[in-house]
């Protein structure tokens, strides 16, 4: 047998599958769409007008711009946004179901004792969209026009000051107990499903006090609906200088909310990138950014690395504070 002949003949077979798998190759990858080709759902937990619903709304609105596929919000509210997010963390992970987050979503391991999902392994961070400072604000018809002097009161009637959020666990309530905490003194809580039924009936007087939406809030006092008492940043805001902060009363108070973007687990890591890239680049740009800051909101941005490390930070800080309100798990 002529071993040279048969090596070659070899070699050829071998080349011409390899051209063969690299053609069938090259073809598949070149059928793959381009994402996205269809319509993306973004899941908001809690009720139409809230910031968060108004913030998904405003990033919905950029990408079907940019991307020319239509960008659909659903509300789910409920089980303190349990309800949405369970149904994202079973979504298929293609990029085409994504869940606005908030606060809660890091509150809730350590508010709920049996969530239906793994905050961590059941989700891909996708980009911190916004930080917003709220706001202490009080009915009219509650006799404090200060913080100083809302302290009192409530040091005078424990239990008697009622304050709404929207749900357990929720920005509104977290920035409740932390000032329950640091001011010494014990508040009533009244959830609803969202913070824009919450706004509504402290409005209509059904509450006393509500850790508000600032530029919202900010509207409805001029209107004489409410009054704004502090900030619950550390610093006074561009957005209503003359408010001052809870900090200033309240020595060590600080507070804060917080809204981003997640998918489920096991999107493509490109995906991700690609959402992550156009998403900051919307934020950045004079129509939404112009958009947040109306509302009070400062852009946010970042990479999805970041915004991982972010929410395990979150996760850590409230479960501390859960644990030192003795807040009762369900």
């Amino acid at each position: 047998m002529n071993t040279r002949r048969y090596s070659a003949f070899h070699a050829r077979d071998i080349v011409a599958a390899l051209a063969v798998l690299l053609g069938f190759v090259g073809t598949a990858w070149a059928a793959q769409p381009t994402y996205p080709n269809k319509a993306i759902r973004i899941l908001v937990p809690f009720t139409a007008g809230g910031l968060t619903d108004i913030l998904g709304r405003g990033i919905g609105e950029r990408l079907t711009a940019a991307w020319g596929q239509p960008v659909v919000v659903d509300n789910r509210p409920g089980a303190d946004g349990m309800l949405a997010t369970q149904i994202v963390s079973k979504a298929n992970p293609d990029g085409y179901t994504l869940l606005m987050i908030g606060l809660s979503y890091a509150a809730n391991p350590s508010v709920h004792r049996n969530l239906p999902y793994d905050t961590v392994r059941d989700f891909t961070p996708v980009i911190l969209a916004a930080d917003a400072p709220m706001v202490l604000a009080v009915h009219p018809e509650v006799k404090a026009n200060t913080v100083s002097e809302l302290v009192a009161l409530a040091r005078a009637k424990p239990g008697q000051i009622n304050f709404a959020s929207g749900g357990t666990g929720s920005s509104q309530h977290l920035a409740a107990v932390l000032f329950e905490i640091t001011a010494k003194v014990e508040l009533y809580h009244i959830q609803y499903k969202g913070a824009a039924p919450a706004v509504t009936d402290l409005l209509g007087g059904r509450v006393q006090m509500m850790f508000a939406p600032l530029a919202q809030s900010t509207q409805h006092a001029k209107a004489g609906r409410l009054k704004l008492l502090g900030v619950t940043s550390p610093q006074r805001v561009a957005f209503n200088p003359e408010l001052p902060t809870i900090m200033e009363s309240v020595p060590g108070y600080e507070a804060r909310a917080w809204y981003g973007l997640a998918a489920p687990s096991g999107v493509p890591k490109d995906i991700v990138l690609k959402l992550n890239g156009k998403i900051a680049e919307e934020l950045r740009g004079p129509v939404l950014s112009e958009k947040l800051m109306a509302m009070g909101l400062v852009p946010g941005g970042g990479m999805p690395d970041e915004f991982a490390a972010f929410i395990r930070n979150e996760m850590t800080k409230y479960a501390a504070v859960v644990k030192k309100a003795g807040i009762k798990l369900d």
